[in-house]
């Protein structure tokens, strides 16, 4: 969980860092029993193949804490906090925040919110598994393949920022993707002055989650972003998921 180092206990959360984090443990609270670790390995938001002599390479890391499966609609959207890596020598890429042409690009740290629908069973194998073979118990085993599974979850949507709708940062406020660029790959992001709290940031997740995000600032994100996890993808989470 991100803290801002000047930040007192008393004041927690005070930052927008802060307050992106603190919404899922509201949630959490509001559900409990639906949290699970994600994985604990770094996810690229960007990879190439090499081609003759060049070198294929990964760039932009993000490491996600829990995986909160939050009861839908008609499914199930699996919420997750992640942050930037933040050590020098991982490859990264510039962000841009400011909804036009010629903006600098910026390199300080963000945290992302990750929302990702899926069918209802295929949470309710995953929180079932969770409690009766990893939460409190002792196998390395079966940690590295669930904590596998919860990467492979969170893959496809952290690539290329997909299903990432919010980035935080302490300096300069929340963002969304800018929509006049290409959403597939733009690292363009506006200003969001709706959400200032967690409170409000855990009401739009909410509200997403029932269909009604044409009321938040989640509404673009859920008109070009809303699909679910595709089956094949399903079939290699399970996959590990069997294993433990």
């Amino acid at each position: 969980m991100y803290r801002n180092p000047e930040t007192a206990d008393e004041q927690y959360p005070r930052t927008p860092r802060e307050n992106l984090h603190h919404s899922l443990r509201l949630l959490a609270r509001e559900f409990p029993g639906r949290t699970v670790k994600a994985s604990k390995y770094e996810i690229p938001v960007f990879s190439w193949e090499g081609a003759g002599s060049e070198r294929g390479g990964e760039a932009e890391y993000i490491k996600y804490d829990n995986i909160l499966f939050l009861p839908a609609e008609r499914d199930v959207v699996a919420v997750s906090i992640g942050d930037r890596n933040k050590e020098w020598y991982k490859p990264k890429v510039g962000m841009v925040l400011d909804d036009c042409y010629g903006a600098s690009l910026i390199e300080q740290e963000y945290s992302a919110l990750l929302l990702q629908r899926m069918p209802k069973e295929t949470a309710d194998m995953i929180l079932e598994h969770y409690v009766e073979n990893v939460a409190g118990k002792d196998d390395p085993e079966n940690e590295h393949q669930f904590s596998y599974a919860m990467h492979l979850l969170s893959k496809r949507g952290t690539r290329r920022f997909w299903k990432l709708p919010l980035f935080a940062y302490d300096e300069y406020g929340l963002f969304e993707k800018s929509r006049r660029f290409d959403p597939d790959s733009s690292r363009v992001l506006k200003k969001v002055d709706s959400l200032g709290s967690a409170e409000s940031i855990t009401q739009a997740i909410a509200q997403y989650a029932q269909g009604k995000a044409q009321e938040t600032p989640l509404a673009h994100f859920a008109r070009h972003r809303d699909d679910k996890l595709e089956l094949s993808e399903i079939k290699v989470i399970l996959k590990h998921l069997a294993k433990a």
